[in-house]
Parts: C-alpha cells; sequence; structure tokens
C-alpha cells in the first residue's frame, strides 16, 4: 500500500490538515501506519482522487519521492504546483527543497515572496532566500544580489532602510 505524508496531502488536495485530520477521525478517509519519522501516513489513492493537480501514474511515483524527501523531486514538484497557478503548494514543496539546501528552490521562493504569490509582496522574505540561494551557488540569484548592491550603497548613504 502506497501513502504519503499528511502534510503532502494538504498540498495535494488543497484541503486544511483540520478538515484531513476530522476525515481521519471519522473514518472517511484510510489512514496508512505512520511513517519511520512518525509522520501521519494516508492511503494514497484516497487522496489521489481528490487531487487538485492533473496527475497521471509516473507523476504519483514523483510526488511518493519527493513526500520521502528528494530535493529534486520536491523541486520538481514544486514546478508542477508553479504551473497549476497553486502558489500554495508550490511554496511548500520549494520550502522543503530549500531545506536540503537546494538553490534553485531558494531562488524560487524569493521569486513567490517577491510577486505576493502566497500573501503581501514581501522584500525581506524574498532577500534572504534570495540570498541563500547565491551562497548555495545559484548563478542567477549571485547575478540579482551583485545588481542589488548600487541600491543597497544609496539606501546606506541616505539613512534609509530599504532601496
Amino acid at each position: 500500500m502506497e501513502a504519503i505524508s499528511l502534510m503532502a496531502a494538504v498540498t495535494l488536495t488543497g484541503k486544511s490538515k483540520r478538515t484531513l485530520w476530522r476525515r481521519l477521525a471519522d473514518g472517511s478517509l484510510p489512514r496508512a501506519p505512520d511513517d519511520s519519522h512518525g509522520r501521519t501516513m494516508l492511503v494514497l489513492q484516497s487522496v489521489a482522487a481528490e487531487s487538485c493537480l492533473p496527475l497521471s501514474g509516473t507523476d504519483w511515483k514523483l510526488v511518493l519521492t519527493a513526500d520521502a524527501g528528494s530535493a529534486t523531486a520536491q523541486n520538481d514538484l514544486g514546478h508542477r504546483f508553479l504551473a497549476a497557478a497553486q502558489y500554495g503548494g508550490a511554496w511548500y514543496w520549494f520550502e522543503q527543497a530549500a531545506k536540503r539546501r537546494h538553490a534553485d528552490s531558494m531562488q524560487w521562493l524569493a521569486w513567490l515572496a517577491l510577486a505576493g504569490r502566497c500573501g503581501p509582496p514581501d522584500e525581506k522574505t524574498a532577500l534572504v532566500w534570495l540570498a541563500r540561494a547565491a551562497a548555495a551557488g545559484h548563478v542567477i540569484a549571485q547575478e540579482q544580489m551583485v545588481g542589488l548592491k548600487p541600491a543597497w550603497g544609496r539606501a546606506c548613504s541616505s539613512g534609509k532602510a530599504s532601496p
């Protein structure tokens, strides 16, 4: 029996964690045994029917690989959510990959924050993720940071906190 974590199910269904917990409690959503990390696991087949993304058989292998902790798979799944304009799901998967030092995911988190795709635009969060991506070797992020230096100099000399 294939299973995915509760948080993966939240991103895939667009339902809240609370809703999924309620459905687990009333038995309308089958629970799988907890994984070795103690995560609550759900039967994949029951979640697949409610997915907000159009996923085929091979796509579900990507979901399972991402949920198991592969940063590359998490980044790829983040892009699937991004392409479907499911920004909350994209943020979740990019953030999971970023925790594993995946530089491309860090750069995408910067873009999502700056563009305000998961709430109001947030320049500070965007700058943090962009700096992390640059430090992790992301070439585009490094060039973007270089491009920001003149604005920093102007802000510092004028006494303003931001450019």
